[in-house]
This record gives structure tokens, C-alpha cells and sequence, in this order.
């Protein structure tokens, strides 16, 4: 005896057809996230020895005597010495801070395009005004680029 799903919702199963057409239609949008990072990974075409990355200043933001929160100025990414031909290239950077209990956190990623000259990344703050203190001690930030061939890093330090 078939049963009333709008009578007994608990116990009614989708009907194969149902299941079919979802999984039709699921496929390509599955397709499109796994294919995602590959292509991402595999668009990195700046050379890295053509880049210059510079970290700007890292400083405690805080009221003394509390620590915190901390400031990163931002960073950039120079490119002036492109192949013959390429005038605008992909490259990825991170944002990583460094604590002083020898953990880390990831402040920011993304993969860019970027035009010759220079691109800048947006400062940081972490933590907030007003928040318990942060633990004392030497934090520092490190701005990892990555192009074909590689990485490159810069970096800045705090001691609070």
C-alpha cells in the first residue's frame, strides 16, 4: 500500500525520477567546485622571480599598558619585468600572523589578477578595541605570494 506523504511526510521516499533528476541537475554545479581550485592552482603564471613583496609595519594598536589589538599597515606586490607580451598576470597570497605561543592564524587569502606596477593588500586588524588584552610577547605577520615557479615572503614583526 503506497503511503500519503502528505498524510505521513516521516515516512515518504522520493521517487527514483526524483532522485534522477536531482542528481542531473547537482553535476554540473559539483563539476564547477571540484574543477575550481585545480584551475585556480593551476593559473598562477607571474613568475616569482619577477615580483618584489614587501610586508609593511606590524604595530600594537592598543592604549598602554594593555596590548591589542595590532595593526598590519598592508603589503605590496611589485611586477615590472614582465615576459614579452604579458602585461597582466595571476598570482595568490596569504596573510598569516605568527604568535607568540607558536601558533598561527590565517588573516587573509585570495588568487588576483594583477596589472604591471603595484598591487596593494588591504591592512589588517586584529583584534579589537576594547577586548581583553592580548598575551604578551613578539607577533609577526607574513605576506606569502605565490606565482609559477614558487613563493615569496616578506615579513614584520611586534614584540607587545
Amino acid at each position: 500500500m503506497p503511503v500519503d506523504a502528505a498524510t505521513h511526510p516521516e515516512t515518504a521516499r522520493p521517487s527514483r525520477r526524483a532522485l534522477i533528476g536531482g542528481a542531473l541537475w547537482a553535476a554540473p554545479l559539483i563539476m564547477g567546485l571540484t574543477a575550481t581550485p585545480a584551475f585556480a592552482a593551476s593559473s598562477l603564471d607571474v613568475p616569482i622571480g619577477e615580483l618584489q613583496v614587501d610586508a609593511y609595519d606590524l604595530r600594537n594598536d592598543g592604549d598602554q599598558p594593555t596590548p591589542g589589538p595590532l595593526y598590519w599597515s598592508g603589503g605590496h606586490i611589485g611586477w615590472w619585468s614582465p615576459p614579452s607580451g604579458m602585461t597582466t598576470g595571476t598570482i595568490s597570497y596569504t596573510v598569516t600572523l605568527l604568535k607568540p605561543d607558536g601558533t598561527s592564524e590565517m588573516l587573509a587569502t585570495a588568487t588576483r589578477v594583477i596589472v604591471l606596477g603595484q598591487t596593494e593588500i588591504k591592512p589588517i586588524t586584529w583584534g579589537e578595541k576594547g577586548a581583553p588584552a592580548i598575551p604578551r610577547g613578539t607577533y609577526t605577520v607574513i605576506l606569502t605570494v605565490t606565482g609559477k615557479g614558487g613563493s615569496v615572503s616578506d615579513s614584520s614583526a611586534e614584540t607587545v
